[in-house]
């Protein structure tokens, strides 16, 4: 789908060709940046979200000063790109990261013996949490394969994944009535 080789990403033919947004030459540098902040694979995705927005508009833009909502086709860029590579797990192993930011946070702010002993158990339980599904995404990753022994496509991967992105998107419309993203 994506491959980022030596800071740079390429696009698979089949994702441009299924997604033109993607594909057009004004939206270069959103697409890199969104890619940058989103994309599983990114050097940036072990970090909080709101660190991970801050490090790649600096590595795409250096120190000019961008909104994100006011690039061109933002939305339906994020929307995309979150859409084609969704996965629960990962997912909940980005809000497990930001939880632990949280609680580092409020760790080093804290002088009460008693409430700093429980944040260190939180984040200890939190971090061995990410290590397991780390692990386990990692072994899913080496074994997609379907019935009858044979692997599916990538496209019909990507497909798999818009098609649930868009029920949890659609899930939390309907609990919340706001948008997830």
């Amino acid at each position: 789908m994506f491959v980022l080789v030596k800071g740079k990403f390429y696009f698979d033919e089949e994702i441009l060709k299924a997604f033109p947004v993607l594909a057009k030459k004004e939206n270069r540098l959103t697409v890199e940046f969104v890619f940058f902040a989103l994309y599983y694979g990114s050097p940036f995705a072990r970090f909080p979200e709101n660190e991970r927005w801050q490090l790649a508009r600096k590595k795409i833009f250096g120190k000019k000063d961008v909104v994100k909502e006011e690039l061109p086709d933002f939305t339906e860029i994020r929307e995309t790109i979150s859409g084609l590579q969704y996965d629960e797990k990962r997912e909940t192993l980005r809000s497990y990261t930001q939880k632990i930011a949280n609680l580092n946070q409020r760790l080093i702010d804290e002088s009460d013996p008693k409430k700093i002993a429980e944040l260190d158990v939180a984040i200890e339980r939190l971090s061995k949490r990410v290590r397991d599904m780390n692990e386990q995404i990692a072994k899913e990753d080496e074994s997609l394969v379907i019935r009858g022994g044979g692997s599916l496509t990538y496209l019909e991967k990507w497909q798999d994944s818009m098609v649930e992105f868009e029920k949890k998107k659609q899930e939390a419309v309907r609990r919340q009535g706001t948008e997830m993203i």
